[in-house]
């Protein structure tokens, strides 16, 4: 049988016969927690699909490598000034700090 483990899960949900033990069996074979597995649950509900949403790639531009290098490569701070700038209605920050500085470059301060 080729139906992917999220796809059994929606379609017990849809017939209201998922259970915890499921959830539990899904959360164990794609080691991600119990609470992960309910969230894509509850996304998928209203269509029926439960594929994965794709994300916004974010780029470290040269402004923004500047300001951290003038951080001293802090990338907590530089990751909640963005995060208050976005708050304030600036551009989306990345999910992480190591999103942040996860770059790919091999800077050295």
């Amino acid at each position: 049988m080729s139906t992917k483990p999220g796809q059994l899960q929606i379609a017990l949900d849809a017939r209201g016969e998922l259970t915890t033990g499921h959830v539990r069996l899904v959360a164990s074979y794609l080691a991600a927690s119990e609470r992960t597995v309910w969230r894509w649950l509850a996304r998928a509900r209203p269509d029926g699909h439960a594929e994965r949403q794709p994300r916004k790639a974010f780029t470290l531009t040269d402004d923004l490598l500047a300001h951290l290098a003038l951080l001293g490569g802090n990338c907590a701070r530089l990751h909640r000034e963005l995060i208050a700038q976005e708050r304030s209605g600036g551009p989306p920050a990345p999910s992480t700090p190591v999103t942040l500085c996860d770059h790919g470059s091999d800077l050295r301060w």
